[in-house]
């Protein structure tokens, strides 16, 4: 039997880091190697002072929160033989999902469930995920309620839209139902929505061409305030505000027109 390895296949290329698809992710902290010969010669601070780099030998071995080396009571001198080890494994992969973590939120505002699920595909152990949870909305950093209200601010702003919009948006981000049926109900208490639907309605009449039929204008406004998320009789008397008329005759089918 012919001993010689079978060529290679050519790969696609792939962007650095990215794993091929179809592949579950493994844990980012599997193991660590623990000499038990060795000692701990240096505990380095790191990141801002978040995060303690363990050296044993004056080789990095882990990288623990600092809160997590006073728990295991880490010290220069120690021997690697008295460190509990499957400690030390659950503390380094809560450190590696943490500083994951962090560098999400430095970059964008997100939901408790999109964080999970960013971890999780990274292959962050469910116990490190819920540790790191707990302690992302215990300081702040996560808050699905300010999350909705940021959101919701944010989208009125570009254009006005009604709470089924507001609602099915936030739910698509990861916000729970009730966090987000709640955040939508208190940021449009103050809300004249059909005030703000009219608005919408007569931006986009004066934008339509002159040569479009009466009841084509009437479809297509009726569709563009059901799809911003307003309730039909808001819908109704918006766009009788603008075009005048009766509009009884449009229902809900006229929401999504093919013209």
């Amino acid at each position: 039997m012919s001993s010689r390895m079978p060529p290679a296949r050519d790969q696609p290329d792939r962007p650095a880091g990215q794993r091929p698809r179809g592949r579950r992710a493994t844990s980012p902290v599997e193991s660590l190697d623990l000499n038990p010969a060795h000692r701990i010669t240096g505990l380095r601070s790191a990141r801002s002072g978040a995060f303690i780099e363990v050296l044993a030998e004056r080789r990095k071995i882990a990288m623990l929160l600092t809160r997590d080396v006073a728990d295991l009571r880490l010290r220069v001198g120690m021997s690697l033989a008295d460190v509990p080890e499957r400690a030390l494994l659950h503390a380094a992969a809560r450190a590696a999902a943490m500083a994951l973590a962090l560098n999400i939120v430095n970059q964008q505002a997100i939901t408790s469930a999109r964080m999970l699920q960013r971890l999780r595909r990274r292959g962050h152990s469910p116990a490190a995920c819920r540790d790191v949870l707990a302690e992302l909305t215990r300081l702040g950093l996560l808050d699905d309620h300010q999350f909705a209200q940021s959101f919701i601010r944010s989208l009125m702003r570009a254009k006005p839209a009604g709470a089924r919009l507001l609602t099915s948006r936030l739910i698509q981000r990861g916000v729970p139902r009730d966090i987000a049926t709640k955040s939508v109900a208190d940021a449009l208490a103050s809300v004249d929505q059909r005030q703000e639907a009219t608005r919408l309605a007569r931006a986009k009449a004066d934008r339509m061409p002159a040569r479009l039929e009466p009841e084509a204008r009437r479809r297509r406004l009726f569709g563009l305030l059901a799809r911003r998320g307003f309730p039909p009789d808001v819908c109704f008397a918006a766009v009788a505000a603008v075009l005048g008329g009766r509009t009884r005759q449009l229902n809900d089918s006229d929401a999504y027109p093919d013209a």
